[in-house]
């Protein structure tokens, strides 16, 4: 079962589903009530023995599912499971494996440190940078992307707290799942894309206030008594200074900004699939002005060199998101985009921190 909550979208996706997809449930928000709210909008509408809540802008390879399901049948403990999240350039995103906040991890992540030595158990826990990035694990948040958890153990929880809007709800969930007795899993070895940046743009001031005001409801919901209020006063001074980094940073970063546009004017198309998806890629590279010289074609995937303005278009039929991935992988300088026979559509984000770009009739 399919459900899909329209958050009052500016675009006619609502008219889209029905048209095309008359078997799935769409249910439509007259305001954008939040990421949590609408989760559980469809939560109270689903059953089966499994829930995925899954965001719109992710791309699933074709045994994500499935494997997700032997993960579960293999682990009796396992209360929900998460995937390894790549963006839009094949580059891994840390938040698919985090660990509880706490002040000191709170503090690295979101001055930079974090960032800066990767790999570090000390100054990389939040995102658990000491643990690989590929393997079977247990985690004790994951994010809600990508997060299938059991009907049973949404059933002792309950489904995502509506006092966050975007931001933290994730970390919540995946608390109270391990507080009622089970484990989170993370499944490294399966990827998907999650292109990132669609829903916020990490470069504005609301991102900092809905980022940190989640993790101050985390803090006043899970702290108390005078332990509790002790670490409360560390960990909000660790989001306070945090903050403080991060709107410098911003102001630094929006004075000094010049965009890199790697589908600029001067470059080339490289299109790679089945002949009909790549026709239908060309027919709308065409209907959106770009010239004829700038594509090419071939048929197969092989690994691409450096062509800093390239972009290369997967056309998905013959080729799997497995196999583009691959290649992603190896090359993260071109710009990548993908096209679904008959979607009339070509799509890409190659930073992870904005909207990305998309051709379309």
């Amino acid at each position: 079962k399919i459900i899909i909550v329209d958050n009052d979208a500016s675009d006619n996706c609502r008219d889209l589903v029905n048209e095309k997809w008359p078997d799935v449930n769409i249910f439509v928000n007259e305001e954008n009530a939040g990421f949590a709210k609408a989760n559980n909008i469809a939560l109270s509408k689903s059953c089966g023995k499994y829930i995925l809540f899954l965001n719109p802008d992710t791309l699933l390879t074709t045994c994500t599912i499935t494997e997700c399901f032997r993960v579960f049948e293999k682990y009796a403990q396992c209360g929900a499971l998460g995937v390894r999240m790549l963006d839009g350039n094949g580059k891994f995103l840390s938040e698919s494996k985090r660990a509880i906040p706490s002040a000191s991890n709170t503090f690295y992540k979101l001055s930079g440190l974090a960032s800066i030595f990767p790999q570090s158990k000390i100054f990389n826990n939040y995102a658990l940078g000491n643990l690989p990035e590929d393997k079977l694990q247990q985690a004790p948040v994951l994010s809600g992307a990508f997060m299938m958890v059991k009907k049973k153990v949404l059933e002792k929880t309950g489904g995502f707290d509506e006092s966050y809007f975007m931001y933290g709800e994730d970390i919540d969930l995946s608390y109270r799942i391990s507080r009622a007795g089970y484990e989170n899993m993370y499944a490294g070895h399966l990827p998907i894309i999650h292109f990132k940046g669609e829903s916020t743009n990490k470069n504005q001031p609301e991102y900092a206030k809905r980022f940190y005001g989640a993790m101050d409801i985390f803090v006043s919901k899970y702290y108390s008594g005078s332990t509790g209020a002790i670490k409360k006063i560390f960990l909000r001074a660790g989001i306070f200074s945090a903050s403080l980094f991060y709107k410098i940073k911003i102001l630094l970063s929006n004075s000094h900004a010049v965009k890199k546009n790697k589908t600029s004017e001067e470059s080339a198309f490289i299109l790679t699939g089945d002949a009909e998806g790549m026709e239908e890629a060309h027919a709308l590279l065409l209907k959106n002005n770009i010239q004829e010289n700038r594509i090419s074609k071939t048929q197969t995937i092989a690994t691409m060199n450096d062509q800093s303005h390239t972009a290369i278009i997967f056309c998905l039929g013959t080729n799997t998101l497995e196999e583009v991935i691959s290649v992603m992988q190896q090359n993260n300088h071109a710009a990548y985009y993908f096209h679904y026979t008959g979607s009339k559509s070509i799509i890409g984000s190659s930073d992870k921190n904005i909207a990305g770009n998309f051709y379309t009739s």
